[in-house]
């Protein structure tokens, strides 16, 4: 019975040992893309679009290259000529760059001053708390 004991012994041992390495090759595999954004033509709110391509881009374990790189399958329209025309301009762009021209090109003219007259102007309503 010692031997039988030895061997549900190495059977055990041997499979957690395969049930790891099923982990570690599991863990190792290369990362695809799971998820894509919706496409942006312009007419759609610039910034919640570069917000759900950045969450995307880090999902998907995108460099900042790479981000740049996926980017034009992305626009299309009007959005897909002004990136092209960014491309023509300069090839080396950062992305804090192409963020920072999409919000200047596509953001309504005036958004700023309203986002701050609102906010300005805010009161507090009968029914609300001052945690609201």
């Amino acid at each position: 019975d010692l031997n039988n004991g030895r061997n549900k012994e190495e059977q055990l041992i041997h499979n957690i040992t395969e049930k790891n390495q099923g982990i570690y090759i599991m863990n190792e595999r290369p990362r695809t893309l799971h998820v894509t954004p919706e496409h942006f033509t312009g007419n759609e709110d610039v910034k919640n679009f570069l917000k759900q391509y950045s969450m995307i881009t880090e999902f998907n374990n995108w460099s900042e290259k790479d981000k740049i790189k996926f980017l034009p399958m992305f626009v299309r329209g009007t959005a897909s000529n002004f990136l092209d025309n960014l491309f023509n301009i300069r090839e080396n762009w950062a992305w804090k760059e192409i963020e920072e021209a999409f919000i200047e090109q596509y953001l309504p003219i005036g958004h700023t001053t309203f986002l701050r007259t609102t906010l300005e102007n805010r009161r507090q309503g009968e029914t609300e708390t001052a945690t609201n």
